[in-house]
């Protein structure tokens, strides 16, 4: 199971992976509604150089490779704002029901309302 907010790592320091996902959601939500080849692929870099980063870490470990693996088997839509968005949410949603958590809507509607996008 991912650390979820307020555990601590090995030398008693608390930590949140939520605070990634705040990171992640709102950069969908800022994310262009018609992005440049160059904006897919800073997002495609910035996705997967987190990742490796966050394998090499022993505290964010096993939330990288997990992270990893479910890109790997889903990659990113990039192709708009809406489509990363949703995404991103399902893939949120993907680690939740690992860790038998509960699900969050992923309809745009319901994601603009906590994330963006930006007016």
């Amino acid at each position: 199971m991912i650390p979820s907010q307020g555990n601590m790592n090995k030398d008693g320091v608390k930590y949140s992976i939520s605070s990634f996902w705040h990171i992640f959601h709102s950069g969908c939500a800022y994310y262009p509604d018609e992005p440049t080849d160059q904006d897919k692929e800073n997002h495609k870099e910035f996705l997967e150089t987190f990742t490796e980063t966050a394998k090499q870490s022993v505290d964010f470990e096993e939330f990288g490779t997990r992270f990893g693996k479910l890109m790997e088997e889903h990659p990113p839509i990039l192709d708009s704002r809406k489509a990363y968005s949703i995404w991103m949410c399902e893939h949120h949603n993907r680690i939740r029901e690992e860790d038998g958590k509960e699900l969050f809507d992923c309809s745009y509607d319901n994601l603009g309302k906590r994330w963006g996008p930006p007016k």
